[in-house]
């Protein structure tokens, strides 16, 4: 399987797509949605709030097809610890390329979103896990930044 981040040192175009958070949690409808996009794009995204199953669990669903997979991180509703879980969790199942978003699209308007950990500090975080020296060298995460809801985390901004 040839992955995103491989993509990106090739001299081609890349296209990644996002699965549609709207699906049920089936793995029948996942792969419904990968089936079409196999071949056509470099990596598929996963939404934080993907069909009420874990990025991981989608990203392992999606690389079993061959194809690579990017899950969306935020800090919203989350603490650091269980960050951090979820980060090491992705990387013992290989997967190297993440998005961290600022906001939480799949939040109804009822419920706002609680920012234990703002984006700046969730990409320190990863900049952090990258630079421990208990990792192998190669083990390391692409980071991608998402600008997400305007006006979702008001006192949080990342330097453009």
């Amino acid at each position: 399987m040839k992955t995103f981040k491989q993509s990106l040192q090739s001299d081609s175009f890349i296209v990644t797509a996002e699965l549609s958070s709207q699906i049920g949690p089936e793995i029948s409808d996942i792969s419904t949605q990968v089936d079409v996009l196999h071949g056509s794009v470099a990596a598929i995204q996963i939404p934080e709030q993907f069909s009420h199953i874990s990025a991981a669990a989608a990203c392992t669903l999606i690389r079993n097809t061959g194809m690579d997979a990017i899950p969306e991180l935020s800090g919203s509703d989350r603490n650091r610890i269980a960050l951090m879980s979820d980060l090491l969790g992705l990387r013992v199942l290989g997967i190297d390329t993440i998005i961290l978003s600022s906001a939480n699209s799949a939040s109804s308007s009822l419920m706002s979103p609680n920012w234990n950990v703002s984006q700046h500090e969730l990409v320190a975080l990863v900049q952090e896990m990258n630079q421990d020296e208990s990792l192998s060298p190669g083990e390391e995460f692409l980071v991608g930044v998402g600008k997400g809801i305007p006006g979702a985390e008001p006192q949080q901004h990342i330097a453009e």
